[in-house]
């Protein structure tokens, strides 16, 4: 009898540094004095009476009123970063972790002079936390396991007759995860439309988020996720060898199983684009507008999802 064991695993710990070029807080509040472009007022749009088009009322100051902030830009406004000036870089220096680990296990052992056995186990495993864009998106952890059987008995049944039989079986998963995974995001921002078309098993995580100028919030979108692969392999092999003089003459068969069930999310949380359009004055757009003050009015550029 033999019997050998290994194990094999490694740690890895990247550090990363990311740079967000990011909003004041007084802009989160409706403040863009700071701001150099003029902010021009969507709900003041009308027809320009000196020719063709329409023009709008600057905001007075380059401040959007409080009853005018949108109530979901408020809610995600926390998790954008902020800046000493617009446009300015917030740095932050998250870590990627990479855990591995590999077992291998295998026993032989002969029966009797004409039998021997052997019987084979692997498992590997793979682990991976990576750092949101922003800090309060957190860590989306990634996960694969899959394992390996086989068993296989070799007999002499004569003297010019050898027979092996072997089964194995391999079974693999793979997880994916968004960023703040188990809430639904968009229902507690009172963003509505959503909802009718859920997957049953929908627990919710964080949209996605572009600006024009600033760095954006990338929650679920990437790698399509949440997102699994299950994987299983079945296999009964069995393969004969008769020797007949100068003749050695082979002959078998091999039954195989295999399953493979996947699910991508696409953007099932929603992905929304900011520009500055709706602030900007439709006369000469040309520094005017800011992607920042769009978002704190409630007014995207445009908006889409991709149903699971």
């Amino acid at each position: 009898t033999f019997f050998f064991f290994n194990y094999e695993g490694t740690r890895e710990r990247q550090g990363n540094v990311t740079n967000r070029f990011s909003p004041t807080p007084g802009m989160l509040a409706g403040d863009f004095s700071a701001v150099s472009n003029t902010l021009y007022d969507p709900a003041t749009t009308r027809a320009n009476p000196a020719g063709a088009g329409a023009i709008r009322t600057p905001f007075a100051g380059n401040v959007i009123p409080a009853s005018r902030l949108s109530a979901q830009a408020r809610f995600f406004a926390p998790y954008l970063t902020t800046a000493a000036t617009p446009g300015g870089l917030f740095t932050f220096s998250p870590s990627t972790a990479v855990d591995l680990d590999q077992f291998t296990t295998r026993l032989d052992h002969s029966i009797t002079d004409s039998h021997r056995v052997f019987f084979r186990w692997g498992m590997n495993k793979n682990g991976l936390s990576e750092p949101g864009n922003a800090p309060a998106l957190g860590i989306a952890d990634s996960s694969t396991k899959g394992q390996n059987y086989t068993v296989s008995i070799t007999s002499n049944l004569t003297p010019t007759l050898i027979n092996e039989f072997r089964t194995n079986m391999l079974y693999g998963l793979i997880q994916l995860n968004p960023y703040l995974l188990g809430r639904d995001f968009n229902k507690d921002a009172g963003i509505k439309g959503m909802e009718e078309t859920k997957r049953s098993f929908d627990i919710g995580s964080f949209p996605d988020f572009a600006f024009a100028g600033y760095a954006g919030l990338s929650g679920s979108t990437f790698d399509q996720r949440p997102k699994t692969q299950d994987r299983y392999t079945l296999e009964f092999v069995d393969n004969a060898t008769w020797i007949k003089g100068n003749h050695v003459v082979k002959f078998g068969t091999k039954i195989r199983h295999y399953s493979w069930l996947g699910t991508d999310s696409k953007n099932y949380m929603g992905q929304w684009t900011f520009n500055g359009q709706n602030t900007q004055n439709p006369a000469a757009a040309t520094r005017t507008g800011d992607a920042i003050a769009d978002f704190m009015l409630g007014l995207p550029q445009n908006g889409g999802r991709g149903y699971p």
